[in-house]
Formats: structure tokens, sequence, C-alpha cells
């Protein structure tokens, strides 16, 4: 089994409600599903709302003391139409109940001190930055008392700016990231602005401010009234977006690192990062850490003396799913040198131990710390602690013998009597005779011995270089498809990761390929196993190159999959024009040959199946033009289709509503064809 673990977490919330599809015609009324259509709901199911609706854990963020935890923690309401935000303090060495501490104007969560809660405040105008006080007294005779907030939170400083965000504290010194204009300075951007226009927009960078933050003997709050900018004139842009967070840089007492696209090439055509390490309040230039040579870099940290540093590197530049190595860098001798040069897997977070002596990371394998936030097909992040780990020249490494204890049940409560599928792995030999993966997922109501009873859904991931596992999802969660009926089926082809770097590999330049050869022989596999299965009730469902993967299907009736209906999710239609309007022009460089042969457009004779396509508009990665031409072609062809469109979103539908009704048109669209009543 792998089981991933999170450190850290990024979400995003888009406020957006609307969706469109074509208005009907004489041809494609039919099309648009049956207007009775509804979920199947009720206490012991586990809906599409539902879903939506279940609380969000973040990741475990323990204290500098390593008695306390902080998770972040949002539950949405339709009923009420909010998101409801709080931050659940968790005790580590103690039986105490989890402390939910509500945060009624939102905001951002850090520690600050060992025992007080930093909470930044966004509106129109500024941030408030509040401290939180927390009392814990472990040995309290009155449980109540062992854990709790200590009078109310404490305006201690402003930032100029309503989207600062990132936040990390350090001694004296308070650092986040902030969108400003090249000049670094945290003017609120629309006094900028000339005659209502927003042209200046393009010349924003992404940086790391500074502001001195301290206590005085009395433990009064000093919030000083410069702000620094020691990014300022380097053209560095760090976090790097979109998906860059508080895993991109680290602060010392004295320094910040960071790690930033190489200023001297053209972001989209390229992955290369650079590291830095510049002095906190930008006395001095950046100096850079890494080689040069390199592709992309994540997760910079200082070990705690503020001595060394550690960072993951890629080899190439181009390519976003190379493998990661450790780098570790003295920085009193200025020596740079590489941990896991032989290792086939990818580590995806660091941290030193506590003395120095000792560097923790995280991969799809295995975990070497002592606090984890884990989530499974079954439930969303919970807290555990590991007691008794090995040291890493112990004889004995085997983690499965430490002492490992769960720390909170966040969800436990609303999920108790759902039954979701634990899922079940299966292996079948695939391309080239290679051992391939798969998971098994039954549905609601599933007895052994139905005979050929359920309708059944291939699930295809994105990535490429992507995996289904043992996690939770809020957009992709293949318990909500079980639970509306359906069996499950998710296979981890060629190019998925967690197998190994050489499987990862093995997609590139054949796209149309390898994989198709792994979901062909994974699907007779099933079929063959799981004899409850109604092959002729199959549908297929993926986005992104899981999208992609659904219209090279459509074009290849000779796989055999037999499906009567397909959703492609923000899919690739039309490669070669992709290459040229994708913000990601380095995956496009890196892929010639599939621009060339394995273009589901040039089989669109072909195409006959049932399918809806779903896109957002503000997908840069593939746009909207992608389904739209599915869709036309499609309609051409008089093949059954929808197109839905989501003006607000991206590559993935995040708000909440929009979700519902996700959801929504991909049941309502299965049901016509392999419903009770299809």
């Amino acid at each position: 089994m792998r089981f991933p673990f999170t450190l850290l977490g990024l979400s995003t919330q888009l406020q957006s409600f609307f969706s469109s599809s074509p208005h009907p015609t004489p041809e494609t009324k039919a099309m648009a599903g049956n207007p009775d259509f509804a979920f199947k709901e009720g206490a012991d199911v586990f809906s599409p709302k539902d879903l939506v609706e279940l609380g969000r854990p973040g990741a475990a963020v323990a204290n500098l003391a390593g008695d306390l935890a902080l998770v972040s923690f949002s539950k949405y309401s339709f009923d009420e139409k909010k998101n409801k935000k709080s931050v659940f303090v968790v005790p580590l060495e103690s039986d105490a109940k989890p402390l939910e501490i509500p945060l009624e104007k939102g905001g951002e969560t850090f520690w600050l001190a060992s025992h007080i809660i930093g909470n930044v405040v966004a509106n129109d105008e500024k941030s408030e930055v509040y401290a939180i006080d927390v009392t814990y007294t472990p040995q309290a005779a009155d449980s109540s008392q062992i854990l709790q907030v200590s009078g109310s939170p404490k305006l201690i400083g402003t930032i100029p700016t309503p989207s600062a965000a990132n936040f990390r504290y350090h001694a004296q010194h308070l650092v986040f990231s902030e969108n400003v204009y090249s000049d670094g300075n945290l003017t609120p951007l629309r006094s900028k602005t000339k005659n209502g226009m927003n042209a200046e927009i393009r010349l924003m960078c992404m940086i790391l401010p500074t502001v001195r933050l301290s206590q005085d003997p009395d433990r009064n709050w000093i919030f000083g009234e410069e702000f620094f900018s020691p990014l300022k004139g380097t053209k560095h842009n760090s976090p790097v977006e979109p998906f860059g967070g508080t895993d991109d840089f680290d602060v010392s007492a004295t320094h910040i690192i960071y790690t930033t696209k190489d200023p001297k090439l053209p972001e989209a055509w390229h992955t290369k990062q650079n590291v830095y390490i510049v002095d906190i309040e930008g006395k001095e230039k950046p100096k850079e850490l890494t080689s040069g040579k390199q592709g992309a870099t994540h997760s910079p940290v200082f070990n705690n003396a503020g001595t060394k540093a550690a960072w993951l590197e890629l080899d190439e530049d181009g390519y976003e799913s190379d493998r990661a190595k450790i780098v570790i860098y003295d920085l009193q001798r200025h020596v740079r040198f590489t941990l896991t040069q032989n290792w086939d897997r990818s580590p995806d977070a660091l941290a030193f131990s506590k003395e120095d002596d000792y560097l923790y990371f995280t991969a799809d394998v295995v975990y070497w710390a002592l606090l984890f936030s884990q989530s499974s097909l079954t439930s969303p992040n919970d807290v555990f602690i590991i007691h008794g780990l090995p040291h890493a020249n112990s004889p004995d490494l085997d983690i499965s013998k430490t002492d490992t204890k769960q720390l909170t049940q966040f969800t436990a409560g609303d999920l108790k009597h759902k039954n979701l599928s634990k899922g079940e792995e299966f292996w079948f030999k695939g391309a080239l005779e290679k051992d391939v993966q798969g998971w098994a997922l039954k549905p609601r109501g599933w007895q052994e011995g139905d005979k050929k009873k359920w309708p059944v859904v291939l699930l295809i991931h994105g990535g490429p270089q992507g995996a289904w596992e043992d996690q939770w999802s809020t957009r992709w969660n293949p318990n909500v498809f079980t639970q509306q009926g359906y069996f499950v089926i998710m296979i981890n082809p060629t190019g998925s990761t967690t197998f190994g770097q050489e499987f990862t590999d093995a997609i590139a330049e054949d796209w149309g390929g390898k994989p198709f050869v792994d979901m062909i022989e994974g699907w007779k596999y099933a079929l063959n196993k799981y004899t409850e299965i109604d092959p002729d009730r199959a549908v297929a469902a993926g986005a992104s190159w899981g999208g992609y993967a659904i219209n090279w299907i459509q074009g290849h009736p000779e796989y055999g999959f037999n499906f009567k209906a397909l959703v492609g999710h923000d899919g690739v239609f039309d490669s070669n024009y992709n290459g040229y309007s994708t913000d990601e022009l380095f995956f496009a460089v890196g892929n010639q040959e599939q621009k060339t042969f394995r273009e589901p457009a040039n089989y669109v004779h072909k195409w006959s199946t049932p399918q809806l396509l779903v896109h957002g508009s503000k997908d840069y990665r593939l746009p909207e033009t992608e389904s739209i031409g599915a869709f036309h072609a499609l309609q051409q062809l008089g093949v059954p289709s929808r197109l839905v469109v989501f003006p607000d979103e991206n590559h993935w539908v995040l708000n909440h509503g929009n979700s519902l009704k996700w959801h929504y048109e991909v049941f309502r669209w299965f049901d016509q064809f392999v419903g009770d009543k299809a």
C-alpha cells in the first residue's frame, strides 16, 4: 500500500456559481438529459452534496515546542450559503480533545510563538494581524481547562494590502508573500492604475516582504513601521505561481531562502528554478545556491541553526515530472552535495530534526517523521503522531513497528454509517509485461455473487504524471461514484508516479501508446475478476490528460472498451493548437512526437460515443476551445453530446456550488445511458 502524507497544503476558493450549455436545437433537445434526474441521497448515502458540505481539514503544523499543532478547517453550508472557517489546536502529547477556534472573519493562521496563534484577516483596504493566546495545561484536573483560548484576539499590526498570504514568523521578523508592482512597494494596487485601466497589472511580481515583529518584556507586541523588500529589483518571483506557497521559502533568524523561476529565461518555456539566500531585510543582494545546471527546485528549508539548507532538485529543465533529489548546502563551508542520487523515488517535503542531525522527508512510499497528516479513500485529513521512530542508522527501520497514534477525527461523525468503500488493489501485466496497479471500489449495496448487476465507471487520472492513491479528493472522489451505484475502476498506467521514475518517464512521446495498452489489459482483468460488473453498462470519465484519454478512446473503438457514455473535463482535443495556447509551453516542447502522431482531432471520423464535455473559461493550461472544438466535432457527426462551461473556474472546479452542479451534470449524463431506466 502507498500512503501519501502531506506536510503543507494550499487551497483556493473561486467565488462563482455559473454554468452554461448550448441552447437546445431540434437535434440536441434529447441530449440535455432527464430533467427529473436526482441524486441518490439519504442518511446512509454519501451524496455529492455531502461531499461538498463535508469539513475540509488542512495539514497539521506543529509549534516550535512540539506540544501543539494547528490545523485549518472549513465547512460549507448550502442552507446558509456560507463557508465557515476555523482552526483546530491539537495537543500532541495529551489525550485532551482538539480545541476548535472559530474564525468569524476567516483569514490565514500560523504560529507566532509556541502558544500564540497569528491570524491575518483581510478587508478591502488592508490586512489586519491578530494574536490569539492559547493556554495549555496538560495536568489540569478539569479536562475543559487543559486547552483554551485566553482572552480575545489582539490586533497587533496592519499590512497596507488586502491580499497578503503565506505567512512565516521567525524570531523577530514576519515574512509573507504579496503581488506588487516591480518597484516592490506595498502601495495598494488601485492607487497605481490610471483612468481605471489595469494594463499595468502585467508588470506585477510576487515578492516576500518583511516586517519586524517582536514582544517587549511585558509581552506586548511591537509591529514595525517599515516594510522591507529583499527581492526588490531582482526580477525574482516567489512563491512560484500558480501552486507555490509557504513551501517555496523558509526563514531563519537572519535570512530567507527561496526558489524562483530563472529570471533570465522565458517562464512559459522553462521549468528551471534557482534557489537563493538573501538577508531578511534586504541589506545584501541575493546569492544563488544552485549550480545553474538544474531544472525545477522545490521545498527549500533551513536547519534550526541556520547553518545548512536543503531543497529538492530536478535535473532536466522543461520536465516537471523528473525525479527529485535532495540537495544539501553547507552555508558556512559553501559546499553543495546531493543525496538520494541512486534512489528511484521522489521526496516531496523536507524538514530537519530539532537537533539538526537528521533530515526527514516525505515520499509516496514511507515517511520518517513524528507528526503527519494523512487522508484515505474513506476520510479527509486527520492528524497522526509517531512514537518510537528508529534512527536512520538503526538496523531495524520498519516503520510498521513504531507506535502510531491518531489524534483527530475531524469528519468521523459526518461519515458514520455512510459505508464508504476502502478500495482494493489489483495488479496485472501491462505494456512490455510490466506490472501495473489498479484500484477497484465496490458500489453501495454490493453483495458477493451479484452477476452483471452493477454499471461500471473507469476513472482516468490527469498529469499524465499523476496517480490514483489511497487518499481523499474533493473533486474526483471515487466514493461519490460508488454511492450513486457505480462500480469504480481506476488504473495507474504507464506514466503514473509512485512506481519508479522509469515507469513515469515511459509515457514521454507515447501518450497514445503504452498507457492505453495498460488500460485495455487492466480493464479486461477487472471485468474478469469482478463478475458483478455489467460490461454492457460501462462509462468512463477523465480530466486533463484523462480528458485527452477520453478523446483518444473516442477515436479508437478497436480498443473494445464498449463504453456507453463518456465525460471529458478540461481535456486535450488538438494538441498542435494547445502547443501554442497553453501557459505551460515547456510541456508542448517536450512532447513534439505526441503532437504529430497522437492527436485526438485526427480520429474524429471514428467518434460515435455520447460525450459530455466540461471546461473552465479561466483554464489557461488547456483553454476552453479544446472542449468547444470537440463538442463541435460531435455535433457535426450527430453524436449525442453536451457542453458545460464554467466561466469563473480554471483547470479545476473549486467553487462549492459549481462543484455540486458539476456532479449533477456528470451523473445525469451517465444515468441517461446506463441508469436503471436507460
